[in-house]
């Protein structure tokens, strides 16, 4: 990140903030800043802090200081009362100082604290202007125009340790611009001439018990100083020289002995440094260092001992004042004051650059005769291993294959006697070799080899002729080539070595094959210069199920040189100018199981064709070989293709490429080339990609979610990589590690929550240390509300006779969650209960008496309510009483009931007083039933009862 005073950052837009991103890209970060920025710091999280003098970063209204989370920009409540020079993060602390006496309302002098929430005070402040912070440990540093701290003398510096100021020594007798801090070594620069009563031009060095100066300091003001990994420090201002060293050029490296220059420097003020590894960024208003030609911004490779732009061509840096660096491990962000990035591209003030490069690995290869170049490259996560045709690997004799560990070319054993023109490693990490050579490691070796890390084996007999492809797929081995025989058995140019013995794939085919690869789901396709494979009659590729070749459509027309695959997709590449009978699709083609298709507009040239595919795990497609165009970008021999538009990596190589391998953000390639994007590489370069940052959102819990404590949160996440892999997903609330997860699906249940507002986010980070942080989400855990509940039927005081059903019915409401349960009770006696909506039963069959009533409601938290009691009665009715009772002439029964009026009354028969049956149910309207019983002729006894009923 690098703030100042400009209006582009490379050929982008970009208002005074810029960050220059790992990949060669200028990006703006939103509208940037109504102002210009003159600080910027990252968190551990990544969020960006930026103070300067402006009024709105992005369309949010911020004084003086903002932060940028990766996708908008947030104030700091009311920011400050002032413009800010510096500012510093530790943990979730956020310093800020500069000019000003107030932040967020509170008094504040020249220096505050933001907790992530609100604005204190450090202390009782400094008595003028603070340009510069720096932290160690729980220790703050600061660097000004003052003369006091707090209560104490302390001339233009101070040490805050969280609770008091301490001077140090007797400070500086001019103005601190700059500080770097490492493990009580503290480095002062600004425009002083004397520190803790020394002589110290500038440029100062406390120890933790009094000052030093370094070898005479410089001549001029010091406004950037920045500490490397191995303690050497680099400064950067106005002066022309540093020590007794003429010619630093306003930047400079002290060893910790002494001086040392940077090329012939740059040729203006150097305003911010900021260092990545072997890496020094200067940024500041130059247009040269040393001789490139660069805009403001600058980088320096110690160990090489060169000046690059940052971006390509002369519109490569932004078209203003940069005042501040800071980075990541995937990322450089930039303010200051500016409105451009790169060509003229909106970035106000604030952007933000990649950084991906070629390299020459060691030496390179000679090969020992003309034209020899390498044939075929494998890597694993340890080492890259090259075959080809070459005597010498990085100045050793090594024959035609070689391992690159990370810093040098090694052998495997003595070699082969024969050029390799492929490589294969197993899961077990062994290395196979195929090509036309007889010996490997001084024993025979008929065309295949294995090595398993000490020696080389035969793979049985070998091959009759040479070996032109290789493709594992677990524990087996694809080989094609130019051969009849295999382990001495017949197969047509195309065999199987399951790591005991050898076996054909049917008929193979008529012709030479060149190219292999096996899908996912053991798939074998192979492609080259051949017209039959099996019975069937193809097109220069094919495809083996396991027991019968097939076609690939209408093939290609020309020779095919490289395959690799993709789910059900398959690349081939080569020289052709037809796939599928469309001449639209030439040299580069996809086949997805169905048809044919071109990949955007292809590679062009001259007399363009590919040598090389690989395809990453994030799905992009690399390709190499002989071209010039990728679709319409200018493409020197590689590029590569994300499934919608091609890119270029950089400025390519100067000749031929006929090998290509992938290992994460690496891409190896080997050829007949000498240079690798301009860099002298012969015959072998790696270009490196910068890290993508992981990409992370919270899934659950989701927007707005609230909670009842104590709670069980369950957080999960949303996160990929797309040039590695994932190595944890964690989990925060605020600044707080709940928990995290190694592996898919991302998850962790936060137990017994208590009540509060919670901020939740979540980090994820990647296999090479690079980290994002989701959007935070708010999560509000209350204390559990009882439910409301009423019984409405029956009202109080109501009174019914006796039997009665009776409808009770009753009124929930529970406000911040679900009811569980409604049960009514007659006393404490359970009558029934309910789980969901209507609350409402029948109580059946209610004899006489007088009952409490009432309801109880149970939430899902298990707090319950219980209803205001309800008292009813329930009368008994008249006694039933018998009336006359007579026989009809023809045998029938008949006789009276008189009971209590309107009850209704059921009259039930039996013959052995213990099976009753129902023969009429009735209402006594008027209190009195005359009954006839018809049947009763019919049976020699029957007795009779009656009873009231609901």
């Amino acid at each position: 990140y690098v703030g100042g005073v400009f209006d582009s950052a490379g050929d982008v837009g970009a208002k005074n903030i810029a960050r220059w991103q790992l990949g060669n890209v200028w990006t703006a970060l939103g509208t940037g800043l109504q102002g210009y920025a003159n600080a910027v710091a990252v968190n551990l999280h990544g969020e960006i802090f930026v103070g300067g003098s402006f009024t709105r970063a992005g369309l949010v209204e911020a004084n003086n200081i903002a932060k940028w989370d990766g996708q908008i920009w947030q104030a700091l409540g009311s920011g400050v009362g002032g413009s800010v020079h510096a500012v510093a993060v530790s943990g979730t602390d956020v310093y800020v100082s500069g000019n000003f006496a107030t932040a967020g309302g509170v008094s504040a002098k020249y220096i505050a604290r933001w907790d992530g929430t609100n604005w204190s005070a450090v202390g009782s402040g400094v008595d003028g202007p603070v340009f510069a912070l720096g932290i160690d440990g729980s220790e703050l540093y600061v660097g000004g125009a003052f003369g006091r701290a707090g209560d104490l003398a302390a001339s233009n510096l101070a040490r805050w340790n969280g609770s008091s100021w301490a001077a140090l020594g007797s400070g500086t007798d001019g103005p601190v611009n700059v500080l770097t801090v490492r493990a009580g070594q503290v480095y002062a620069g600004g425009s002083f001439t004397q520190a803790g009563g020394l002589a110290a031009l500038n440029l100062a060095h406390w120890d933790g018990n009094r000052w030093r100066a370094l070898a005479g300091g410089v001549g001029k003001p010091v406004f950037a100083l920045a500490l490397a990994e191995d303690g050497s420090l680099f400064a950067g201002g106005e002066s022309s020289d540093a020590g007794v060293v003429n010619g630093a050029n306003n930047v400079a490296k002290w060893d910790g002995a002494s001086w040392k220059v940077l090329g012939s420097g740059v040729n203006g003020t150097v305003r911010t440094l900021w260092v990545r590894g072997n890496e020094v960024y200067a940024g500041g208003s130059f247009t040269t260092a040393g001789a490139v030609s660069v805009m403001n911004l600058a980088r320096w490779h110690d160990d090489v001992q060169s000046w690059v732009s940052l971006g390509e061509g002369t519109d490569n840096g932004v078209n203003g004042n940069i005042f501040g660096l800071a980075g990541t491990s995937s990322a450089l962000y930039v303010a200051g004051i500016f409105s451009t990035a790169q060509g003229g591209a909106a970035a106000r003030n604030f952007a933000r650059f990649t950084f991906s490069r070629w390299e020459a690995l060691g030496n390179g290869l000679a090969a020992g005769t003309v034209g020899g170049s390498i044939q075929a490259i494998a890597a694993s996560e340890t080492a890259v291993y090259v075959g080809g045709s070459f005597e010498f690997a990085g100045g050793r004799s090594l024959a035609n294959i070689a391992q690159w560990d990370g810093t040098a070319w090694l052998g495997l054993g003595s070699g082969v006697n024969g050029p390799v023109a492929a490589l294969a490693l197993n899961p077990n990490g062994e290395v196979f070799a195929g090509g036309d050579f007889t010996q490997a490691g001084g024993g025979g070796a008929s065309r295949l080899a294995k090595w398993d890390g000490s020696r080389w084996a035969a793979l049985g007999l070998g091959l009759d002729g040479p070996v032109h492809a290789l493709a594992m797929h677990g524990s087996d081995l694809y080989v094609g080539g130019e051969f009849a025989r295999a382990g001495g058995f017949s197969a047509h140019n195309v065999a199987r070595w399951d790591g005991r013995s050898w076996s054909k794939l049917g008929d193979g085919v008529n012709g030479k094959i060149t190219a292999l690869a096996v899908d996912a789901a053991g798939r074998v396709y192979a492609g080259g210069e051949f017209t039959a494979a099996g019975a069937v009659n193809v097109n220069h590729v094919a495809v083996w199920s396991g027991a019968t070749w097939s076609v690939l459509g209408k093939g290609v027309d020309g020779s095919v040189a490289a395959m690799a695959t993709r789910g059900t997709d398959v690349f081939v590449g080569g020289r052709f100018d037809s796939a599928g009978g469309s001449a639209d699709i030439k040299n580069f083609a996809r086949w997805d199981g169905v048809r044919w298709w071109a990949l955007g507009s292809g590679v062009g040239g001259p007399s363009p064709y590919v040598n090389a595919l690989a395809v990453h795990p994030g799905g992009a497609v690399y390709l190499a070989g002989e071209f010039t165009l990728a679709g319409d970008l200018p493409a020197s021999r590689i590029a590569r293709w994300d499934g919608q538009s091609w890119a270029i990596l950089g400025y390519g190589v100067d000749d031929t490429v006929t090998a290509l391998a992938l290992r994460g953000r690496e891409v190896f390639v080997g050829g007949r080339f000498l240079k690798a994007g301009k860099v002298p590489s012969l015959h072998f370069g790696r270009w490196t990609y910068a890290n993508v940052p992981p990409s992370v959102s919270l899934a659950s819990p989701g927007l707005g979610a609230t909670f009842i404590a104590p709670a069980d949160i369950t957080l999960s996440a949303n996160a990929a990589d797309s040039d590695g892999t994932l190595t944890n997903v964690a989990f925060f609330a605020g600044a707080s590690l709940l928990g995290a997860a190694s592996h898919a699906p991302f998850a962790f249940t936060w137990t017994n929550v208590g009540r509060g507002i919670y901020s939740l986010s979540a980090k994820a980070t990647d296999n090479d240390g690079a980290s994002t942080t989701s959007s935070m989400v708010v999560a509000v855990v209350n204390t559990n509300i009882p439910p409301l509940v009423n019984l409405l039927e029956p009202p109080n005081n109501a009174a019914f006779m006796a039997p009665v059903n009776l409808a009770l019915t009753a009124d929930v409401f529970s406000s911040d969650d679900r009811v569980a349960q409604v049960e009514f009770f007659a006393g404490a006696n359970s009558i029934g209960g309910l789980t969901s909506a209507p609350f409402s039963l029948t109580w059946s069959n209610v004899l006489a008496g007088d009952y409490v009533l009432s309801v109880a409601a149970t939430d899902e938290h298990g707090a319950v309510t219980r209803s205001e009691p309800v008292n009813i009665t329930v009368a008994a009715p008249e006694p039933l009483q018998l009336g006359a009772v007579s026989f009809e002439p023809t045998g029938q029964l008949q006789f009276e009931l008189a009971g209590q009026p309107g009850s209704a009354l059921v009259i039930e028969a039996s013959t052995n007083l213990i099976e009753w049956v129902p023969l009429v149910r009735t209402n006594l309207a008027t209190g009195r039933f005359n009954f006839v019983d018809e049947p009763a002729a019919n049976v020699p006894w029957r007795f009779y009862r009656a009873l009231y009923v609901p």
